[in-house]
């Protein structure tokens, strides 16, 4: 009997990619009958101007332009309208649930795994900027991917998968800087198990550590040089992409985000796992305005900082290396954007989000094993997460003006008055 209840429970595949089907409906949802906000038309503009002329902006100029490629070509294929210029953001997004999943597998079992993936389908931040052109949602995708793809290499010994994980990090960075930390990370992570190695009287771990020093710190430069392609070949030579790089990196440093509503939003790194914050963008569609607020799931968010402790404990008395691993992507990512003295929208916390999700699922399913009472308070508080977050989705998904319960919600993000009406009439 046991055996053949056993027989009809899910596998992890099948699990996961119910999650990935999950995921893609709810960022599906209402998609193609919004109109654009105005970061999606000016990426699409920002687009044509680098790959067909070799210029930089009208937005972001500061951030690298692997956005740019990947909007374009989603554009020259599905237009340049509110569908084609966030495709790849929508891919990315749907990918990036499957990749966290596997990771979770891979760093802490397949419960775990599960358990992060279906936290990332359902995470209102991921879900909002899934749907926009702007490249947030890179930095999650392609960090946890990189990662992955070196966790597969150090198992398997294979160099395809450190060359894949090298090139996917090479990407995250031409997304933004900040996939920088977690490749630090993975990098020193492996290096670090190779002079283990040889400390051993392993003669070949030599040589595997001066290839993942290439594969993990020159192949992923020459990618993100790639990225530069279009503005290269316009007259541009290295002292150019230099000098730009000098200034990119001098705005970076005062950059005081985009707002431009004048909204008063939580804007410092520190509150992002302390407290709930959210993110709020605004369009115009024929009935009025359609606000976009993201507000994280305090359930899950507040819950990171404890299960980091918990999987860093675990590190400590099981030695067990990917939990140090977990822990060391983690603190080494989020720590800069804590250190910043200049204001830091929570949207950019999407680099540190694997990390936290994978370790919350980790702490969950690691608790949900010590007993019956432990058990049922893990499963409590999954369902209250799980219902925590529909009426988050709404309101990440641009519905929440259409829900009674949620409009008060919703009016504590109005714009600045002088910005009222803005819209088109």
């Amino acid at each position: 009997m046991s055996a053949a209840i056993g027989a009809r429970r899910p596998s992890f595949a099948g699990a996961l990619a119910a999650v990935a089907l999950a995921a893609l409906a709810v960022r599906g949802c209402g998609l193609a009958g919004q109109p654009g906000l105005a970061d999606d038309r000016n990426c699409g503009a920002s687009a044509v101007n680098f790959v067909e002329r070799g210029q930089i902006g009208p937005t972001m100029w500061h951030h690298p332009h692997l956005r740019d490629l990947l909007v374009y070509a989603s554009g020259s294929l599905a237009g340049f309208g509110r569908v084609g210029v966030v495709l790849p953001s929508l891919l990315l997004g749907v990918l990036s649930v499957v990749v966290l999943g596997l990771l979770g597998r891979r760093l802490a079992g397949p419960a775990a795994g599960l358990a992060a993936a279906a936290l990332a389908a359902l995470d209102s931040l991921h879900v909002d900027y899934s749907r926009q052109a702007v490249q947030e949602i890179y930095t999650f995708a392609f960090a946890a991917t990189g990662v992955l793809l070196a966790l597969l290499y150090a198992e398997r010994r294979r160099g395809v998968w450190l060359v894949a994980a090298g090139v996917a990090f090479g990407l995250g960075l031409g997304a933004k800087w900040s996939v920088a930390f977690p490749l630090a990370v993975t990098a020193a992570w492996l290096v670090a198990a190779e002079a283990r190695a040889r400390a051993a009287g392993d003669l070949a771990a030599g040589p595997r550590a001066v290839f993942a020093i290439a594969a993990l710190l020159l192949l992923p430069a020459a990618v993100y040089l790639l990225t530069w392609t279009p503005w290269m070949i316009r007259g541009h030579d290295l002292s150019d992409l230099v000098e730009l790089h000098a200034r990119m990196a001098a705005e970076a440093r005062v950059h005081q985000g985009f707002n431009p509503f004048n909204l008063d939003l939580p804007h410092a790194a520190w509150m992002w796992f302390v407290r709930p914050v959210a993110f709020a963008d605004f369009t115009f569609g024929p009935s009025g305005p359609v606000p976009v607020v993201a507000v994280t799931n305090p359930l899950v968010w507040l819950a990171t900082i404890p299960a980091v402790a918990l999987v860093a404990r675990r590190a400590r008395r099981q030695r067990r290396p990917e939990d140090v691993l977990l822990v060391a992507l983690f603190v080494a990512t989020y720590l800069p954007f804590v250190l910043l003295s200049r204001p830091i929208w929570v949207h950019s916390a999407l680099a540190v989000l694997p990390f936290a999700l994978v370790a919350v699922g980790s702490a969950a399913t690691d608790l949900a094993r010590a007993g019956p009472r432990a058990r049922s308070l893990v499963l409590g508080w999954a369902l209250l997460s799980a219902l925590a977050a529909a009426p988050l989705l709404a309101l990440a998904t641009g519905h929440g003006m259409e829900l009674g319960a949620l409009r008060g919600l919703v009016e504590r993000f109005r714009p600045d008055a002088r910005f009222e009406g803005a819209g088109p009439r």
